[in-house]
């Protein structure tokens, strides 16, 4: 996934539905004279807004084909959002760097090693969360649902400070 554009919006309308006590949320603004949804990560939900509300947003390119599906993102998940006055976390001289690498197939990598989701939690948990700063790099052809299930087990480790990056296909 590639960041092509972000920015803030007016909340139109918000989407809400609840499966097994999990909500979802998803806000309709204007991006470009066209509506489109943002969608928030069932993981990251922080604010509830409401309609007429200022909303961040970032805009991913699915793959890097030009005509490849787009893919928005509301303001709550961890990251820095391009035309907006958030801000990166500055990176802190004492965290240690961990990738995370999503293949083409979806397969899952740490420090050169393959993990399933179950097995990167508990990896995950066993470090220091206030310690280290992931970058999650993504092959174009990756899942999304991978990208979420990931910032998933991010979140139970209490690893709040994530980067992203879109590898090439090479």
């Amino acid at each position: 996934m590639v960041v092509v554009d972000g920015g803030k919006a007016k909340i139109l309308k918000v989407y809400t539905a609840t499966l097994d006590s999990v909500e979802y949320r998803a806000y309709a603004i204007n991006w470009k004279g066209q509506e489109v949804v943002a969608t928030v990560p069932t993981s990251v939900i922080k604010t509830k807004h409401k309609v007429g509300d200022e909303l961040a947003f970032v805009v991913f390119r699915v793959s890097t084909s030009v005509s490849g599906p787009i893919l928005v993102i509301a303001e709550d998940m961890p990251m820095p959002i391009p035309g907006t006055a958030l801000a990166p976390n500055p990176v802190k001289s004492d965290l240690k760097e961990l990738n995370i690498r999503i293949d083409e197939k979806n397969i899952i990598w740490m420090e050169g090693k393959q993990y399933e989701l179950s097995a990167l939690s508990a990896e995950l948990l066993k470090k220091a969360p206030a310690k280290h700063q992931v970058v999650l790099h993504s092959h174009p052809d990756s899942s999304y649902t991978t990208t979420v299930k990931i910032l998933d087990v991010l979140k139970e480790a209490k690893i709040t400070n994530v980067m992203f990056t879109a590898d090439s296909e090479e």
